[in-house]
């Protein structure tokens, strides 16, 4: 489900000015169970819609937000997603420094994100984002929201930032050849890999269509050829039928067992057996990987292509 912007947390190097909050109205949809008309002893998954009006519009705040981001030179904490996000509104800003990106060069081993550095480094508990909404951020319910509580947390997010700032900024520049690499190499690639995430991959649905009829052919070759190669016709994607087919009908060695006890058939198996020269073994590795190709692949790339036909990161 896709959701409008709900707002900005920014905080500068005047003091006098706290850390704030920009609010703006924005739509999103959520899902609640409601009883069955048909059966009123079932439960049904019924999507509603949420709209909010009591902010400012981002298209009566842009004109302002075009102003205030001219030239500004930005501290991040995900400058990536941030880049991403305000592209979507003609926004663009230079940024200076990530702190994020900062916390994990100075210790890949240390967690990077904003909040334990926050903790460790600050001595701030900052909530996460789960307990600031109050439910899973899955399928929020935004009239259930404290948007006082929310638009704090947001505040409290770009203090830290600011605040974390010096903390790394010092300890990278005490190191010269990781203060080069920070600043010739990786923050300039926080921009580059946006913008490639934003232009995307185009991806033609038609040859995909056309190949996801030809491998459903491939498969029922191989599906077949396995039923030949045991001798009788089974749920092939049933993993106990196969178990039985391999080691009761045919009398393959058992590789392996399962958590729960039962005769393993997963991948490393049947690459064993196929290594000990067991046919089926191999039919079965041949079925499953154009399943795989199928199923994970081409079926699902067109459905996630937006409407130019282009694949975009996440």
């Amino acid at each position: 489900k896709k959701q409008n912007l709900i707002g900005i947390s920014m905080y500068t190097d005047n003091h006098t000015i706290p850390s704030v909050f920009i609010e703006f109205n924005f739509a999103s949809t959520y899902m609640v169970k409601e009883k069955d008309p048909d059966n009123a002893r079932k439960k049904i998954d019924v999507t509603l819609n949420y709209e909010r009006h009591d902010a400012i519009d981002i298209e009566e705040a842009k004109p302002y937000l075009l102003k205030l981001f001219d030239g500004a030179k930005c501290v991040t904490a995900n400058g990536k997603v941030e880049i991403k996000v305000l592209n979507k509104y003609g926004i663009g800003f230079d940024i200076i420094d990530d702190v994020n990106l900062m916390n994990w060069l100075l210790d890949v081993s240390t967690p990077s994100d904003l909040k334990s550095a926050g903790k460790r480094e600050l001595g701030i508990e900052m909530a996460s984002y789960e307990d600031t909404v109050g439910m899973k951020v899955s399928n929020i319910d935004w009239n259930k929201v404290d948007f006082y509580e929310y638009a704090k947390y947001g505040a409290k997010d770009a203090w830290v930032t600011w605040h974390l700032r010096a903390i790394f900024r010092k300890r990278i520049e005490a190191d010269e050849p990781l203060l080069q690499c920070y600043l010739n190499l990786e923050l300039p690639l926080i921009k580059s890999v946006a913008k490639t995430e934003m232009a995307g991959v185009e991806i033609d649905c038609n040859i995909l269509n056309y190949m996801s009829k030809r491998i459903a052919v491939d498969i029922e070759t191989e599906k077949d050829k396995v039923f030949d190669l045991c001798g009788v016709e089974f749920n092939i994607d049933s993993n106990k039928q196969l178990a039985e087919v391999l080691f009761d009908r045919l009398g393959y060695p058992i590789i392996s067992e399962t958590k729960a006890g039962g005769r393993a058939v997963g991948e490393p198996v049947l690459q064993e057996l196929a290594y000990q020269g067991y046919p089926v073994a191999e039919a079965l590795l041949d079925y499953r990987q154009l399943q795989k190709l199928k199923n994970t692949y081409i079926d699902k790339l067109p459905l996630m292509v937006d409407t130019d036909n282009r694949l975009r990161g996440g």
